[in-house]
């Protein structure tokens, strides 16, 4: 009789048992589930049941046909979730109307459904998109107080964390290039990867691993999202701003410790200046010294000279040749005690080249000055 009813303006399919039933909402999504109350036993009653409590069928209406109607059979199919109660014996155009309003009712749901989704998958992007930057913040402050790279490092695996991924580093300092892992010690075909890559631009990928390059650190994701393309993106912005803060803190210890060999160098090099000018104020006192015992003793032999001789030309020749070679020792000795070694001022003249210059070899450079230093108190 329902199906005599309906056939006109629907496309009726009959099925006589719920597995029936769920193999025809299977196959067709749109659809609504007309039950006869008049099935044997309690069939009707089950499948109502079954339906409304199966969670990936529970939103398709349902509408229950009955002979007769009353308050008693409208609570009871009520309490088994049906979404309309209909009597065979109401004008064919009531019950069309009825059904109709439950198949528009239907389509409004899904569509809310589907909207509904789409704003929870956006809040949770924007959620998750905020939760991100958070972390990628906090980050970012904490680096500021690490003192070494080490320190650096450390922070970035427990960043890393919060993103679920297993990651391999490579540091390449003025000083050394340093391997890492976040447990354990660093395996060599992955170090040797990270170096061969190095130059292959910011991004590369392969298979679910992926390779992000900056100038002094390179991390190689082992497990990228490559099944969420989605995800994928996000995550490789997030880590590309985290390698590019980890890049700019190992440039900026790098150039507080050139400053600090800059500065120690210039304690050095001032320390030696003072002894060398210490020295050759003694050795030009010295000198003072030693001519006035020369010109002292020229006197004497000048008087021995003219006492004991008239002035012949030999005494001429003897008295100047003394005299003369007061001046050469005198000459001699002066030159010595105002001298400064050759050595030393070459050193002054290469450092007058390194100190201030901002370029990677100025490290090696001030290694190799303050290992000519003597060693200072």
């Amino acid at each position: 009789e329902i199906y005599c009813l309906l056939k006109n303006e629907y496309q009726c399919i009959r099925a006589h048992s719920y597995d029936d039933v769920v193999r025809l909402m299977a196959n067709v999504p749109s659809c609504m589930i007309c039950i006869s109350a008049g099935l044997e036993g309690e069939q009707a009653e089950q499948i109502c049941t079954r339906l409304k409590q199966e969670a990936s069928l529970n939103n398709r209406p349902v509408i229950i046909f009955h002979q007769n109607e009353s308050t008693g059979l409208l609570l009871k199919w009520f309490d088994y979730g049906c979404d309309d109660f209909i009597c065979l014996h109401n004008e064919k155009k009531i019950i069309k109307a009825r059904i109709e309003r439950c198949s528009i009712h239907f389509r409004a749901n899904r569509q809310l459904q589907v909207n509904l989704d789409q704003a929870s998958e956006a809040a949770f992007t924007a959620m998750s998109t905020s939760s991100d930057l958070g972390v990628n913040m906090r980050f970012m402050v904490q680096c500021l107080e690490c003192e070494n790279v080490d320190q650096l490092i450390q922070l970035l695996f427990t960043t890393l964390r919060y993103y679920d991924v297993q990651c391999s580093i490579q540091i390449r300092s003025l000083k050394e290039v340093k391997n890492y892992e976040a447990n354990g010690f660093p395996k060599e075909l992955e170090a040797k990867l990270l170096d061969t890559m190095r130059d292959c631009g910011r991004f590369y990928e392969f298979g679910k691993r992926c390779v992000i390059n900056f100038d002094r650190i390179s991390l190689l994701v082992k497990d990228m999202p490559t099944d969420t393309p989605e995800k994928q993106g996000s995550l490789k912005d997030s880590l590309m701003i985290l390698l590019h803060g980890c890049n700019q803190k190992i440039i900026t210890l790098e150039q507080i410790m050139i400053e600090r060999k800059e500065r120690l160098l210039l304690k050095q090099l001032t320390q030696t200046i003072a002894t060398v000018l210490r020295k050759s104020d003694l050795r030009y006192k010295q000198a003072l010294t030693r001519c006035a015992e020369y010109a002292e003793d020229l006197l004497k032999h000048s008087e021995a000279s003219i006492f004991n001789m008239d002035l012949t030309e030999q005494q001429e020749k003897e008295l100047g040749f003394l005299v003369d070679t007061f001046a050469e020792k005198t000459d001699d000795l002066l030159d010595q005690g105002l001298a400064v070694d050759q050595e030393f001022i070459d050193m002054l003249s290469q450092l007058g080249t390194q100190i201030g210059e901002n370029s990677s070899q100025n490290l090696s450079l001030i290694n190799d000055a303050l290992g000519s230093l003597p060693k200072l108190n």
